[in-house]
């Protein structure tokens, strides 16, 4: 009876600590939200400057609706609220897992969480010098007599879905570190399977870019391809 007593309180205590977290993300996601719809205008700039720059001088952005406006800002308050209120909510998951992992799980968990942050930065940067290129491939194709007047929330969702991906797929040194940690993965399996590795990376480039043109494709490959590479030496060296 003890026990379970006392395995009830560990549990209320699990439950009430977790509200309180939770409730401390919602409050970085509001304060994030609300500082991101105060900076649109220059949120707004970023997102669609790659397009703007592919657009003929007479060009401009449609709105298709008299709510789409207020909704695409909206959107881009959320979103980039979310992107400010990640450091937040990061340390606020860190602080509830924290007491359940081992000591060598903790030094590991240290080294990751930086290099997580740095291939997704450095995933959505390449992904924002590509957007240009990208959209002046496609506004190539507009047929003689046809006028370039792109839906704005389109192009928005267009740009962020973009960046996300370069950001994602960036993260597949993580991935292997994890999987070689937990036993999944060896450096030598991975070294065998590299062509594999290849084929598999080129076809999730090819899904996971929304353009789906040739060049994004290849931009995202070829550094996610490297990525991999250096992989196999860091998976090498925590098995050491």
């Amino acid at each position: 009876m003890a026990s379970e007593s006392s395995t009830k309180l560990d549990l209320a205590a699990h439950l009430g600590e977790l509200r309180t977290r939770l409730i401390r993300c919602i409050i970085y996601q509001a304060a994030g939200t609300i500082v991101a719809w105060f900076c649109y205008d220059y949120l707004l700039a970023f997102l669609v400057g790659p397009m703007t720059r592919a657009l003929p001088e007479s060009g401009s952005f449609l709105l298709t609706s008299f709510p789409e406006a207020f909704m695409v800002q909206i959107q881009v308050a959320l979103v980039a609220g979310l992107t400010l209120a990640i450091p937040g909510i990061s340390f606020e998951v860190w602080r509830f897992i924290r007491p359940g992992l081992a000591a060598d799980e903790v030094r590991i968990a240290r080294g990751l969480v930086p290099l997580a942050v740095v291939l997704f930065a450095g995933g959505v940067a390449i992904g924002f010098l590509i957007l240009p290129a990208a959209f002046k491939w496609f506004a190539a194709y507009t047929p003689s007599g046809a006028e370039l007047r792109p839906s704005l929330q389109d192009s928005v969702l267009f740009s962020v879905k973009m960046l996300l991906a370069f950001g994602l797929v960036f993260e597949l040194p993580v991935v292997l570190l994890i999987a070689a940690k937990t036993g999944l993965v060896t450096s030598r399996v991975l070294l065998a399977q590299w062509r594999v590795a290849v084929l598999i990376i080129a076809i999730v480039a090819a899904v996971a870019t929304p353009s789906g043109d040739l060049l994004s494709m290849m931009v995202m490959a070829v550094p996610v391809v490297v990525l991999y590479f250096l992989s196999i030496a860091l998976v090498r060296m925590v098995e050491r």
